[in-house]
């Protein structure tokens, strides 16, 4: 491949890559404010209707419709979050026939004749290297699925679950008991 293209094919993928991230954070974002507002009314409408009866079983519907939002938020930030790994393997490739994982020695960079970063071998931040030494790029999927922001994105959806099952079981007990 002429490295004209592999470059235009980085420079693409690159940015391609940030879309990717920036879909993830509006993703989280969003799912995470429609989550938090409904389990504020369910809240809200549990202080209110406590004494009304079976007219609290209706509140019972925001958790469980809070558990599917949070459920559907954790599928969608997987999906973007694969999306931009994807690009990143294809990166990975594209600076390998780039030659930007070459082990390099980088020393007298600058017009002064010192030594920039004297004990690096690479071009890249050492970790960028290091972290695509798998035989696959879906093996690099797997290993970076759950992690960085999406395990968070995941956890925090998870525990709005956790408080949502939570809070169902208690608007039931008190309905019924």
């Amino acid at each position: 491949m002429e490295k004209e293209i592999a470059y235009s094919l980085y420079e693409l993928f690159r940015n391609e890559r940030y879309k990717s991230f920036e879909l993830h954070r509006n993703t989280i974002q969003n799912y995470l404010a429609f989550s938090v507002t409904i389990l504020g009314a369910t809240i809200v409408g549990v202080l209110e209707i406590r004494n009304v009866g079976w007219i609290g079983v209706a509140v019972v519907l925001g958790p469980i419709l809070n558990v599917l939002v949070c459920t559907l938020a954790i599928w969608t930030c997987d999906r973007f979050y694969l999306g931009a790994l994807e690009k990143i393997s294809i990166i990975v490739k594209l600076e390998l026939l780039l030659g930007l994982q070459e082990q390099v020695e980088l020393t007298n960079l600058d017009q002064k004749g010192a030594t920039v970063f004297p004990g690096d071998k690479y071009f890249l931040p050492e970790r960028w290297v290091k972290g695509t030494q798998h035989k696959t790029s879906a093996e690099f999927i797997e290993e970076n699925m759950n992690a960085g922001v999406n395990r968070l994105a995941k956890r925090t959806f998870q525990i709005l679950i956790a408080v949502n099952l939570l809070l169902c079981i208690i608007i039931v007990l008190n309905v019924f008991l």
